[in-house]
């Protein structure tokens, strides 16, 4: 289209956050458009809805347009026949604050079931009403029927919805907290997560048996630490490219090397749901460097503790990156069970 010389102008409205196509890397996006457009000199004007987009300002800078947020009201129409508190009528991608934290979330709370880390890590406060979350309910979600929730970690600091096809798939809605990244204290990612679960489930028709919590590299490994620790809260964990277990393991490419424990072994209801009842998916890629750690958790710790309902999947050519949307769908099949 940009090459055969019929097109002026483009413009483009978008969150910001590509996740179909033959390129999904920004990097790559504007690579490829800067090659494309070398010779056509086609304006190309952005538009981010709901926030602001590094990505789109530079794909307009670099190709003579201009960039502009725009920010969409949110709708106020209820769904007749919903309870008012799980009435919430936004569908598609928004970004949502929440005025709640989770009981559970409170860092008292949170240091009680790490001790592990209350004793090595200075525990990090925040405040809930300053935080953002990214959200993404499918279309056709009905409010008088129950979806399921997957909250994402990601490893960047803004919140990602990754494969919302998927989600729709699964009928599962989908939450990313902002500001959870790798670099972000383990405190403030745990707590984002809970309140996101808490929250979510006060707005929306959520399904408590079918509320899972998911991540990629840093994301992954705190992922399958609330998988496990927040049996209760989670009733499965999709670590991907990142998985910590509480207590060493041995490292088996690497004899006489251990992965440390990285958290609180739970106890009594929680460990016992956590090994009899919820999921649990390992994911990591054939080229991945955190595969050893993955699949020495898997079975030195999952398999050992005697978890009934974990899968470890190693993707063949993969390196540390996202699966394809076809392996993030099965993964969510897995903890649909089956």
């Amino acid at each position: 289209m940009i090459r055969d010389g019929k097109v002026e102008t483009i413009y483009v409205l978008s969150d910001g956050e590509p996740t179909l196509g033959r390129y999904v890397a920004p990097e790559v996006i504007r690579r490829e458009l800067q090659r494309l457009n070398v010779y056509s000199h086609v304006t190309i004007h952005t538009f981010a809805l709901g926030r602001s987009s590094e990505f789109l300002e530079k794909l307009a800078a670099e190709n003579n347009g201009e960039y502009r947020r725009v920010d969409v009201p949110a709708v106020t129409a209820a769904v007749p026949g919903a309870p008012a508190h799980r009435n919430d009528p936004r569908r598609g991608h928004f970004e949502t604050t929440f005025e709640e934290r989770s009981p559970l979330s409170v860092i008292k709370q949170q240091v009680s079931r790490d001790r592990y880390n209350g004793k090595h890590h200075k525990p990090d406060d925040y405040d809930v009403t300053k935080q953002g979350w990214r959200v993404f309910v499918p279309e056709y979600y009905d409010a008088q029927e129950e979806y399921g929730l997957l909250v994402w970690i990601d490893p960047s600091e803004q919140g990602r919805i990754p494969y919302p096809e998927a989600l729709t798939d699964r009928k599962l809605i989908g939450i990313s907290p902002n500001g959870a990244g790798n670099t972000q204290s383990m405190w403030v990612r745990a707590g984002l997560a809970l309140d996101a679960a808490h929250n979510m489930s006060k707005r929306f028709m959520i399904d408590s048996k079918r509320i899972y919590v998911a991540g990629f590299s840093g994301g992954g490994r705190m992922s399958s630490r609330l998988g496990v620790m927040y049996a209760d809260v989670f009733s499965g964990a999709f670590a991907i490219d990142g998985t910590d277990w509480w207590e060493d393991i041995p490292a088996d490419e690497s004899p006489g090397k251990f992965f440390a424990g990285r958290y609180q072994k739970p106890k009594g209801a929680i460990l016992k749901k956590a090994r009899r009842v919820n999921r649990y998916l390992l994911m990591t890629g054939e080229n991945d460097a955190n595969r050893p750690g993955t699949k020495a958790a898997y079975r030195h710790g999952f398999k050992k503790a005697g978890f009934k309902h974990v899968k470890y999947v190693e993707v063949r050519g993969k390196g540390h990156e996202w699966p394809s949307q076809a392996g993030f769908l099965a993964g969510l099949r897995f903890l649909d069970k089956g």
